[in-house]
């Protein structure tokens, strides 16, 4: 077997003019100076915070980490969260603690990771950065083996994936070939009515352009609250809501169980998990009864591995578990959904546009049909993406 010689992160720094926000939001804006461009989320409470950019200063660019053993194969894997803070927990821990070791000890590599990180955290940054690491190892593995990474995972469940896209633009996406979408929520409790109404544009809308047939569902970023999400779920339920997506912060346990009994007698289901992490974390929540669909993310989860264990977990409690979509895993969410009977549809993040920018080429993209194919390309079939920033900069830990 191969060993670890070497951990290359890549850290994608941003483009600083480029737009944030989902593109359809920023052409309203030109229109209405209170029109929001982005998800509500939770530090909507304080005034100053959009004008502050609070939720976005922290960015240090996407980031990657390549992983290459001493036969010369080597894998990728992205950096949850978008964020350089994981980055420098491979450089200064992660990376020199698995060099010289098996790269397909997949199952023991993790273990060390986490062990070796548990005086500075068992959530967050740390377990982004083991994510990064696990995926480039499972991605290692199916090109020694000639396999993609799904044969590996035990096979297909299902021939193609059903795929919806979390967007503004309902219109570019049924274009595409979406028959269902999630919408992200700009507006919470503070915006009163104003926020309300056009929250409600947005989803009808949607269902317009949909028709009776395809879902919505609601991406509301931890920014809402247990009265506002009762109000706005009894406002759109004539729209036919599928779920509300994470509308309070995770650790919020009693209201996430309440909002859930709540809306199931509305025909809405209650979905969340996107900011938490590892099978304990999923245990939270399945225990204290608080969703009917997991959305872990697989770079903020633990990786391929530990979300294995989170659908084992999830497969015992008859819940689904939709993983959520920030980009860099797109192709490693497809692997693990068509390996997986609790994950009949998968997400595509869509910020920049249909055809926005990708960290690892070649993708898959969305067919007419609303599907996407998966081809038999060793491991996640992608490389790097060189071109994704203009502005980079690469550590290397040997």
């Amino acid at each position: 077997m191969a060993k670890i010689v070497s951990v290359d992160v890549v850290v994608f720094r941003p483009d600083k003019n480029r737009k944030k926000g989902f593109v359809g939001a920023n052409d309203e804006a030109k229109r209405d100076k209170r029109i929001r461009t982005s998800t509500a989320n939770p530090l909507l409470i304080y005034p100053e915070a959009d004008e502050a950019d609070y939720i976005n200063r922290a960015e240090g660019g996407e980031v990657a980490v390549k992983v290459t053993c001493d036969n010369g194969v080597y894998g990728w894997g992205g950096i949850g969260g978008y964020r350089s803070v994981p980055a420098w927990m491979i450089i200064e821990l992660l990376g020199p603690v698995i060099i010289g070791m098996e790269a397909r000890e997949i199952e023991k590599i993790w273990d060390v990771m986490f062990k070796a990180a548990l005086p500075i955290g068992r959530k967050g940054a740390a377990i982004e950065a083991i994510s990064g690491i696990d995926v480039a190892l499972w991605d290692i593995f199916g090109k020694e083996t000639g396999q993609p990474v799904y044969k590996l995972l035990g096979g297909k469940v299902r021939d193609k994936i059903k795929v919806y896209p979390t967007s503004f633009q309902a219109d570019e996406c049924k274009a595409a070939g979406y028959t269902d979408i999630k919408i992200p929520m700009p507006y919470s409790f503070m915006h009163g009515e104003f926020g309300m109404q056009e929250n409600e544009k947005l989803v009808a809308h949607a269902r317009d352009v949909f028709g009776p047939d395809g879902f919505i569902a609601l991406e509301c970023y931890m920014g809402w609250n247990e009265e506002y999400t009762m109000k706005m779920a009894e406002r759109l339920q004539q729209y036919n809501i599928r779920w509300i997506e994470e509308p309070v912060v995770p650790d919020s346990y009693e209201t996430y169980a309440r909002l859930r009994k709540r809306l199931h007698k509305m025909g809405i289901m209650i979905s969340g998990g996107e900011h938490e992490f590892t099978r304990w974390g999923a245990k939270d929540l399945i225990e204290n009864g608080c969703v009917d669909i997991l959305q872990l993310d697989i770079g903020r989860a633990g990786g391929i591995t530990e979300m294995k264990k989170v659908l084992g977990l999830a497969a015992a409690h008859d819940i689904m578990v939709i993983p959520h979509d920030h980009g860099a895993y797109r192709t490693v969410n497809y692997h693990l959904t068509i390996n997986s009977i609790i994950s009949p549809i998968a997400e595509n993040l869509v910020v920049r546009g249909i055809d926005s920018e990708r960290m690892f080429l070649p993708e898959p993209m969305i067919q007419p049909d609303g599907h996407v194919y998966l081809t038999d390309a060793p491991g996640f079939g992608y490389d790097i993406n060189w071109d994704f920033r203009e502005k980079k900069d690469i550590f290397t830990i040997k």
